[in-house]
This record gives structure tokens, C-alpha cells and sequence, in this order.
């Protein structure tokens, strides 16, 4: 029988449910993650072949007791500009221009500027459009 106290059990708990909870939201548990952690290779396989064995019952059950957590902070208004750099004593020319996204929030932060350019801009264009495709397709029923 192990000899672990209370307090050692609840952390050997706390750690598997944190593993599991992290295979289930990316499908896969992170050997190297783990690895980096500390956690000796033979753990690491045996959580891998577990699983690789269970991982969709799991990952189910691991859904249905999951909360959905309100966001902490709420976008309350938005604004932007473009910023373009003319010349400076250092450098002559025209430099690349960058939008500014000035993000009003509730709560915590007052206020969040994000600056972009040219290819970061059309990055997340494009990764909003996927997303706004995804929500724009009709609800698939779920293999249940």
C-alpha cells in the first residue's frame, strides 16, 4: 500500500484532472509538456495509453461536468486609426504602416491598444472570416 498523506493525494488529484482536462480540450495529451513538468517518461506513457485507450468516454465526461465561465472582461466599445511614420532623424522614407485598435473594456483594464501591421491585419482577417463562416453554417447534429 503507498504511504501518501491526504494533501498528496489531493495534488496527484488536482494534476491528473488537469491533464486529462488538457487532452480533452486539444485531443491529445502533451508528452512533452509533461516531460518538462518533471513527470518521468513511464508516467507519461502510462497517461498516453490510457488515453489512447479511453480518451473519446473521457473526454465526453470531462465535457459534461465542465462550466462555462463568463469572460472577465466585456468589450464596450472600439476604435481605430493608421499609424504611418513619415521619417524620423534615424530613418528617411516612408516606414510600413500599422493599425492601431484602441479596445474599450469593463472591469479590469480601462483600455487596450493593439497595433497590427499589413500581414498581422490580413491574418486576422482571415482567421475572422473562418470563424464567422463557422458560425454562419447551419448546426450539424452531434454523433451522440
Amino acid at each position: 500500500m503507498l504511504a501518501l498523506s491526504d494533501a498528496q493525494i489531493d495534488e496527484t488529484v488536482a494534476v491528473a484532472k488537469e491533464v486529462f482536462q488538457d487532452a480533452a480540450a486539444f485531443g491529445q495529451v502533451d508528452h512533452n509538456l509533461l516531460l518538462s513538468r518533471g513527470v518521468d517518461t513511464d508516467v507519461v506513457s502510462a497517461v498516453e495509453k490510457t488515453w489512447g485507450k479511453r480518451g473519446r468516454s473521457l473526454a465526453a465526461k470531462i465535457a459534461a461536468l465542465q462550466t462555462v465561465e463568463m469572460p472577465a472582461l466585456t468589450l464596450q466599445k472600439t476604435d481605430w486609426r493608421l499609424h504611418l511614420e513619415m521619417g524620423s532623424s534615424r530613418r528617411s522614407g516612408q516606414s510600413q504602416p500599422t493599425a492601431i485598435f484602441q479596445l474599450e473594456l469593463e472591469e479590469e483594464m480601462k483600455g487596450l491598444d493593439v497595433e497590427l501591421s499589413h500581414s498581422e491585419l490580413r491574418a486576422l482577417f482571415l482567421q475572422l472570416n473562418a470563424i464567422q463562416a463557422e458560425l454562419d453554417a447551419p448546426p450539424t447534429p452531434s454523433a451522440a
